[in-house]
């Protein structure tokens, strides 16, 4: 009888690398653990606190409502922000002391997303079994290290070794194994500088894009004021960004070293320090990282004094663009407060004080960041005799505008004209004003006009409440025209407004009309006429 060959025996389960000391210390602090970390938080929450109460104890200082505006959301915001960092943090510990014993007693054969055992069942939602062991166990000692290369890296393989994934996976694969690999480039000590920007590149491009995204949804749903004014402290990263790329790793992983001496250990399982004799079984006793080279600290301070120096010389630096790249910059983040303060109108061209003031012009429409530090630049161009008719309609029609609404009101038509006004850059003496003067349906006879005019200390909430005017009635900080019985079908529905340049701040203007409904001008002023028109199906 033929004898049958011996089966093989199963390959040995794999083992830790790491010290039990190494994982039990991964992840042991909390967030008051530290002295620093009590002395950030508590500073934010000062900041936030700040932030809030500012507005409050010194309006006055602030001068205007959106600046206080800003302080009070970013208070708001970093109070928020704390607060969720901190009860995260707890959570997360929480839940971390309860799965660090459970994956050092499976020896790893853990799912990384799941949180569960794959030695004893395939993972539910990725398949791991005995089979990928290898692979979690990889993942898993990766973490003490901090080595984020080799922790990317194996997540990498691990990610390609499951039998299935989720629905995320699939439809964020690509960038999630685009991020994964500039990782692992990035830190990859063999690696030269030009291929680690390489790599970054991709990941760089769709950050750009996404990030972008957002600031474009926050832009339509927040005030410009706010999005606007943080813009600024995110352009040092765009420079400084290659930089910590190119850098590549400043510390490594290697040896088991004494935490407390820094000391190598004399073997992979140390129990005592030969050197301090300091006990190696308690955790976070061990580490593996130490500095890649004695000048790895002086090349982060380089990236560093960028962002320092970006911050401090941003407006400066802002400067130095060409011309319509620096005007559209201004335009849509803030102008230096100083821009216009250090131009002499009387010592400059008429181009270049047609040029300031479209610059001007734009930042003071009323979509634009605030406050505007324009240092009464409109004012010394007229008394220079600089100050031309279309500069003086530009700030009419760009500090000035209103929106045109209809609805059908039973057999009614009702128009509402919104206004919006900018600052106010022409001087006490000269306050853009909105007139209304009716609506009409197909050109047919107007409705009658409003005996009040509107500018911008009206409808801001600061000078409302703090104004040297009495404040006008909610009812009247919009224009409403009412026409009856209005004729059926695609109706085209126009409202006259004028703008009006005339008179001090504190100061109403009360319109006048002739029998025709058309505003008679009053002595001195400029007007310019505005028209507003929209359709509607009346049914």
């Amino acid at each position: 009888m033929e004898e049958q060959p011996a089966s093989p025996s199963p390959a040995p389960a794999p083992t830790w690398s790491i010290t039990k000391s190494e994982w039990d210390g991964y992840q042991r602090s909390r967030p008051f653990d530290t002295l620093g970390s009590r002395l950030v938080i508590g500073a934010i929450v000062a900041l936030g606190l700040l932030g809030l109460l500012l507005p409050v104890v010194l309006p006055d200082v602030l001068g205007r409502a959106p600046l206080a505006q800003i302080f009070m959301t970013g208070g708001a915001c970093a109070l928020a922000a704390t607060a969720f960092k901190v009860g995260f943090s707890l959570w997360w510990a929480a839940r971390w002391d309860r799965l660090r014993p459970m994956i050092w007693e499976a020896n790893g054969c853990v799912c990384p997303w799941c949180k569960v055992r794959a030695d004893t069942a395939p993972c539910p939602n990725h398949g791991f079994t005995r089979a990928q062991h290898r692979f979690m166990l990889d993942y898993w000692e990766s973490l003490p290290t901090l080595a984020f290369g080799d922790c990317a890296r194996s997540l990498l393989a691990l990610r390609d070794a499951a039998p299935y994934g989720p629905l995320a996976w699939r439809i964020a694969g690509v960038v999630q194994r685009m991020r994964l690999h500039a990782v692992v480039v990035a830190h990859d000590p063999n690696s030269t500088p030009l291929t680690r920007v390489r790599a970054a590149i991709p990941r760089a491009i769709v950050t750009t894009v996404f990030l972008s995204a957002l600031f474009a949804v926050a832009l339509a749903i927040a005030p410009r004021t706010i999005v606007s004014g943080i813009v600024p402290a995110f352009l040092p990263w765009l420079l400084i960004g290659p930089i910590f790329v190119a850098i590549g790793p400043l510390w490594r992983s290697g040896r088991p070293r004494c935490a407390a001496c820094n000391h190598l250990c004399a073997s992979d399982q140390p129990k005592v320090c030969n050197e301090c004799g300091a006990d190696l079984l308690k955790p976070a006793a061990v580490t593996r990282l130490h500095q890649s080279s004695p000048a790895a600290l002086l090349i982060l301070a380089v990236p560093l004094g960028l962002v320092m120096g970006m911050m401090l010389f941003h407006d400066d630096l802002a400067g130095l663009l060409p011309k319509p790249v620096r005007n559209a910059y201004w335009t849509n983040i803030r102008p230096p407060r100083s821009y216009w303060r250090n131009l002499t109108p009387p010592a400059m061209t008429q181009a270049e004080v047609d040029e300031a003031a479209a610059l001007l012009i734009e930042c003071a429409r009323p979509d634009r960041a605030r406050p505007l530090f324009d240092a009464s630049f409109l004012c010394n161009a007229e008394r220079a005799g600089k100050l031309t008719p279309a500069i003086l309609e530009g700030v009419a029609r760009a500090t000035v505008e209103a929106t045109l609404t209809v609805e059908q009101d039973g057999d009614a038509v009702v128009a509402t004209v919104t206004p919006a006004f900018g600052e106010l850059i022409l001087g006490s003496m000269k306050t853009p004003r909105l007139v209304f003067g009716g609506i009409s349906i197909d050109d047919e006879p107007w409705t009658k006009g409003a005996d009040w005019s509107l500018f911008a200390h009206d409808i801001e909430a600061f000078w409302r409440s703090n104004g040297q005017l009495p404040a006008l009635p909610a009812s009247q900080l919009v224009f409403t025209g009412r026409i009856e019985d209005a004729p059926k079908g695609l109706r085209a529905v126009r409202a006259r407004c004028w703008i009006v340049i005339h008179g001090p701040q504190w100061e109403r203007y009360t319109p006048t009309f002739d029998e025709n409904g058309l505003l008679v001008p009053p002595a001195g002023a400029l007007v310019y006429p505005l028209e507003l028109r929209t359709t509607i199906e009346i049914k």
